[in-house]
C-alpha cells in the first residue's frame, strides 16, 4: 500500500551497473522526477527501473510510494488517465 503519485518521464535515467547476489551481472537506470497527487501536491520521487534499457521519454507513470520503501511499484498510463490536477502540474 502506499500513495499514489503520477510523473512524466523527462530523462534517460542514470544507468547503474551491478551485480547480483549470486554474481550475474544486472542493469537499472536510477530516476529522480517530480510526480504529483490527484490534489496536485508534488513530491520528489526516487526509483530505479530494472530494466535494460531506459523508460520510454514522455511516457506517463502512476507510480505507488510508501513511507518506509519509497516508490514500491510503477505502471505506464495514458495521459488521459493522469487526474486533472496532477495532469495540469505535468502540463498534459
Amino acid at each position: 500500500g502506499g500513495d499514489t503519485y503520477y510523473l512524466q518521464i523527462t530523462t534517460d535515467g542514470e544507468r547503474v551497473d551491478g551485480k547480483d547476489s549470486t554474481g550475474n551481472p544486472y542493469v537499472d537506470y536510477k530516476y529522480s522526477l517530480p510526480g504529483y497527487d490527484d490534489e496536485g501536491h508534488q513530491k520528489q520521487l526516487d526509483f530505479n527501473a530494472a530494466k535494460d534499457r531506459p523508460l520510454r521519454k514522455e511516457a506517463f507513470l502512476k507510480v505507488t510510494w510508501n513511507k518506509k520503501k519509497g516508490v514500491t511499484s510503477y505502471e505506464e498510463v495514458q495521459p488521459k488517465q493522469v487526474p486533472k490536477k496532477a495532469a495540469e502540474k505535468l502540463g498534459v
